[in-house]
């Protein structure tokens, strides 16, 4: 039996993961529009 309050540590986690990867997408497309001027 799957314990729920693991599971929710660990897609609280994969919730910050996405949140940090689309700072870093985001952050890094603002500096190639801002560098192509």
């Amino acid at each position: 039996m799957p314990n729920p309050i693991k599971n929710a540590a660990v897609s609280e986690n994969y919730a910050l993961d996405l949140a940090r990867t689309h700072e870093l997408n985001f952050d890094k497309a603002r500096y190639q529009r801002k560098s192509s001027g």
